[in-house]
């Protein structure tokens, strides 16, 4: 086992597959930087993420999410009209999605402006009688 962890953009959106066994598959597309350097070409890295937790995270996740993944290197075989070969695709194991979170104190679900927290008492001494 080959390990391996990596921040990238995914390049299109996830796709959950489920195999006849039942099992889920979330399929992503991801491309990552091996250098500083702008002008350096992105890595491509095919991924999949096996079981529930993976059909879950498609619903957060998108074309463009940043995220980070960490898992091993696996080697897949295929059948595809006759032919046969082997692919490297990445077995992730943890994946944390980078992308900012929407600013939570805007809004509520039903479009209101929250309040804001209340502002701390002046003089506030835990330790004073």
């Amino acid at each position: 086992m080959i390990a391996i962890s990596f921040v990238g953009n995914l390049g299109a959106d996830p796709e959950v597959r489920v195999l006849e066994n039942g099992t889920k598959v979330l399929n992503l597309r991801v491309a990552a930087q091996s250098s500083f350097k702008s002008d350096d070409p992105a890595e491509w890295l095919d991924c999949a993420m096996w079981g529930d937790r993976g059909a879950k995270l498609q619903e957060m996740l998108h074309k463009g999410s940043k995220v980070f993944i960490r898992g091993s290197f696996n080697t897949r075989k295929w059948e595809k009209e006759g032919r046969t070969g082997t692919q490297l695709e990445v077995r992730v194991d943890d994946l944390q999605l980078l992308d900012k979170r929407p600013d939570e104190t805007a809004t509520n679900p039903e479009g209101r402006r929250r309040d804001p927290a209340p502002a701390p008492r002046q003089n506030a001494n835990p330790f004073r009688r």
